[in-house]
């Protein structure tokens, strides 16, 4: 069975996961000139890949929206849903909504590879 990431909580305190995590997306920015990096304390490589990466997105987000737009796609992340579902939201949990939705989803993408690299069907 495929494994279930919609709930990203009991992800978090995987170090190994976030560690690839981090490579994903060390990989899937690097055109775009993010450096991210981890202590490797388990409890708070999540949070510290979270701190790192807001003010990036804050800063496209505000600054320069074409880049967001490349980094979306990029990572595929529906744009319009993501606006759709930041729209309600204050501005500062926007830029927090965004970093979540991009870790959640290259978070996907190393469970999934993990799961199938492991010869599961």
């Amino acid at each position: 069975m495929i494994p279930d990431i919609s709930d990203i909580e009991k992800y978090k305190l995987h170090l190994d996961l976030i560690q690839q995590v981090v490579q994903q997306v060390i990989k899937d920015f690097s055109m775009f000139g993010l450096h991210v990096e981890i202590s490797g304390v388990s409890e708070n490589a999540y949070e510290e890949l979270v701190e790192q990466l807001t003010p990036h997105f804050n800063n496209y987000y505000n600054n320069h929206l074409h880049g967001l737009s490349g980094i979306l796609y990029r990572i595929d992340i529906d744009e319009a849903s993501l606006y759709k579902k930041i729209k309600p939201l204050p501005f500062n949990q926007k830029i927090r909504c965004i970093v979540d939705e991009v870790l959640k989803r290259e978070l996907q993408k190393v469970v999934l590879r993990k799961y199938f690299s492991e010869g599961n069907t």
